[in-house]
């Protein structure tokens, strides 16, 4: 039995040294394709991620910061709604936060995971739909679906995992490892600033390599002769804003399907810094990933009956080619950044933020 199992393990730990030596060989064969792919993302990165991304992370990870150090259910709260203002990587962190504080059971924490990994508005509403689709209205039904497909995930996942977690309040004395709430004496503008540095270029740093690895596969896709739309489900695998950027290159209703759908899976890209993210708390990720497929249900249902909801008119605005404009003239888009300005000074006020941390 324990040779059996020791056997497994080493098979398993031989797939990714297989996928490494076939990427090195790719990249030996044809190094021209990994460069494409590498300017690609790095395009990615400066029109699309940095612009929509990076002001947010900054401003999230502010209000992360003021709001934790209370009560566990306000910390719990604000991580949750953060994820959805934050995007991607402010949710992870933030259910991270709460677990080394002992707001959440790593239970806990690994079943919000499901809802709380989110594209925010910045990303979906600027970078996909502005940039990408060339409709703001695009960007905010992505947002209001993929939003509602979230809150209702962990739900459904709670309705078929065993068992009842067990209470915050007890979490102190049934996990050592848990330490209890910090308490915040004052806050550092270095440390957001910091943090949404890091978060960036981290986001960056994935996108570069999985987009080059991604040119490998469009590659193989175009030797096939893939349709643009299998291209995007394709690449939906693999990284997000790639396979966005190729639902957006079909546009219609057909595209912004396409965009859903690979915002909902997430992609490899992104499984990857989650899982990064989650391993400084030993917060399991399989709940996650398994999530996944009824994420992507919800999702393209609630888009569906929205688009049925809407007047035939704003559904041939969407079906139709629009010009992309850029990002300082979205006026939703400023204005939620203003919002988000005008709270992080009013914090500041309030609570002494610009003290010695």
């Amino acid at each position: 039995m324990l040779k059996a199992e020791n056997e497994k393990k080493a098979h398993v730990r031989l797939l990714p040294q297989a996928l490494i030596l076939l990427a090195a060989a790719a990249l030996l064969l044809r190094p021209e394709t990994g460069a494409r792919g590498v300017l690609s993302g790095l395009s990615a990165c400066y029109k699309n991620l940095i612009p929509a991304l990076f002001p947010f992370l900054f401003l999230t990870d502010a209000l992360r910061s003021l709001l934790s150090g209370g009560s566990r259910r306000l910390e719990t709260a604000s991580a949750v709604f953060l994820s959805f203002a934050g995007g991607f990587p402010m949710g992870a962190r933030a259910l991270c936060g709460c677990v080394q504080s002992g707001a959440l059971s790593r239970k806990q924490a690994s079943l919000l995971l499901c809802g709380a990994v989110n594209a925010g508005p910045a990303f979906l509403i600027s970078g996909v739909g502005l940039s990408m689709f060339g409709s703001e209205s695009a960007g905010l039904l992505l947002f209001v679906s993929l939003t509602l497909a979230s809150l209702l995930t962990p739900v459904v996942m709670r309705l078929f995992s065993r068992g009842a977690s067990r209470p915050a309040s007890k979490l102190k004395r049934g996990n050592p490892a848990a330490s209890p709430p910090r308490r915040i004496e004052g806050y550092s503008l270095s440390a957001s600033l910091e943090f949404a540095v890091r978060a960036i270029l981290n986001l960056c740093g994935y996108v570069v390599l999985f987009s080059c690895l991604s040119a490998y596969l469009e590659e193989g896709l175009a030797a096939l002769g893939a349709s643009a739309a299998q291209r995007a489900l394709s690449l939906a695998f693999v990284e997000v804003t790639k396979a966005c950027l190729a639902a957006g290159e079909i546009g219609s209703l057909r595209g912004l399907g396409l965009a859903c759908l690979a915002v909902s899976l997430c992609g490899g890209c992104m499984a990857a810094q989650i899982a990064d993210i989650c391993r400084e708390a030993r917060i399991s990720i399989k709940p996650f990933l398994l999530s996944r497929p009824a994420h992507l249900l919800l999702s393209q249902l609630i888009l569906r009956i929205l688009l049925a909801l809407l007047p035939q008119s704003a559904l041939l605005t969407l079906a139709a080619p629009q010009s992309v404009s850029a990002f300082s003239v979205s006026a939703p888009c400023a204005a939620a950044l203003l919002a988000s300005s005008l709270v992080f000074l009013l914090g500041e006020k309030r609570l002494s933020v610009f003290t010695k941390a």
